[in-house]
């Protein structure tokens, strides 16, 4: 939290600005728009990995954590962030089946956890210059934070735990953004390209587990940094438009009959449509 208040760029910004939605950049990350709610899968998430998160630290200091109490835990954390959120569900889950299918996911994530594996760190926050391939530096640095990294047959892991609606594409980890700039902050720090890995649980019925590993070359680094620089240009010359058959606008608490995102294009600057 300290070092994100200081002016930079995350893998999260740069996916909702190119990926998801630009003017949802805006209203969120620069107009600071009040969000009248959140997704449930943003809460759901949230309370999962800080789950984790906890578990994984007793491993690290050696003990052995209680499976049952952090099953537990992660009912405390949903209950909570129901009680102090309002939470958007989908049509076919609630708060109570979202408690149910969290605490098996959780049970999901510590069952298939490899006894052999070193944990060496639990959050680690990193934040790195980004440098673009002519060689000058991006304005603001890239900050973010390494779930969880693992020492495997000598070799170190960055994991990232995921929690999703269905089983992952094939090919979709060699695709991913935050992959990418795992790889380069960890080059940075250590000059060395380590692997990552996506360990996902699906919120079904029966939760199913999966492992998907990435790495990356200098080139695809160099790509990202290109990306970043280009962002960049995107939010000083306030390039933000909507998109208008978004994916993502079901979930967006901007969008919606009185959102402001249905008032775009009415005033000549987002700056004065936020006012």
């Amino acid at each position: 939290m300290e070092l994100r208040k200081r002016p930079h760029v995350s893998a999260s910004q740069i996916n909702q600005l190119l990926n998801i939605c630009s003017l949802q950049f805006y209203f969120e990350r620069i107009a600071k728009l009040k969000k009248p709610f959140v997704s449930h899968s943003l809460a759901f998430g949230t309370a999962a990995h800080r789950t984790l998160e906890h578990y994984f630290k007793w491993l690290k200091a050696g003990e052995t954590p209680d499976r049952d109490s952090h099953l537990d835990m992660f009912s405390e954390l949903w209950k909570k962030a129901n009680q102090e959120q309002e939470i958007k569900f989908g049509a076919k889950d609630d708060a109570e089946s979202l408690s149910v299918k969290g605490r098996n996911m959780i049970g999901c994530f510590i069952d298939h956890i490899d006894p052999a594996e070193k944990v060496l760190s639990v959050s680690q926050a990193f934040c790195v210059p980004v440098h673009a391939p002519d060689g000058s530096v991006v304005e603001d640095p890239i900050i973010g934070e390494f779930d969880l990294v693992v020492e495997r047959e000598g070799m170190p892991v960055i994991v990232d735990w995921k929690t999703a609606a269905r089983k992952w594409a094939a090919g979709q980890a060699h695709k991913n953004f935050q992959a990418t700039v795992y790889s380069y902050a960890w080059n940075q720090m250590y000059r060395s390209r380590p692997s990552v890995e996506f360990r996902v649980v699906t919120k079904t019925k029966e939760p199913s587990y999966e492992q998907h590993e990435t790495q990356r070359s200098e080139r695809q680094e160099q790509r990202m940094a290109m990306l970043i620089s280009k962002a960049q240009q995107i939010v000083k010359h306030e390039l933000y438009v909507p998109a208008e058959t978004g994916f993502y606008c079901t979930d967006c608490p901007y969008a919606g009959s009185a959102g402001p995102c249905k008032e775009w294009g009415c005033e000549v600057t987002p700056a004065a449509q936020a006012a």
